[in-house]
């Protein structure tokens, strides 16, 4: 059997119509009917590099939120840190499409990988917030 776009080809060269193009889903796929000793086979693909993109996309929004924060908070003291870092988790609660986007790429990636492209004095104050997030979301 083989797959064209949403028609099918089997081996007797008959050609069959499909109700059901999955070629560009990201879910798994299902069977509207099955004969009887059949046996169906769903592939899912999802980009790794789309969910890594996605995880850099969110790194760069909060590389550059910590950036601007530095102007008005110190990131010479503990307390320093942790003020910058808590303004900032306040700015992304109050921006949920960018939370939703840091909750996705964490979700995919995992909160190490995003700790790998963060390069800031607060930025691991923000990492263990945005896991507290990720956890509670599952």
């Amino acid at each position: 059997m083989q797959k064209d776009g949403n028609q099918l080809s089997m081996n007797n060269n008959e050609n069959y119509k499909t109700k059901y193009d999955q070629s560009h889903a990201n879910i798994g796929g299902f069977v509207d009917t099955a004969q009887s000793g059949s046996q169906q086979t769903f592939n899912q693909n999802i980009s790794a590099s789309e969910q890594k993109q996605n995880l850099t996309e969110a790194a760069a929004e909060i590389q550059q939120l910590l950036e601007q924060l530095s102007q008005s908070y110190p990131t010479n003291t503990m307390s320093g840190k942790m003020a910058l870092a808590k303004e900032a988790i306040q700015r992304i609660e109050n921006n949920p499409p960018l939370m939703q986007k840091i909750i996705s790429a964490l979700s995919a990636e995992g909160t190490t990988a995003l700790e790998q492209l963060l390069s800031h004095p607060a930025a691991s104050f923000m990492v263990a917030a945005f896991d507290h997030w990720n956890k509670n979301s599952q």
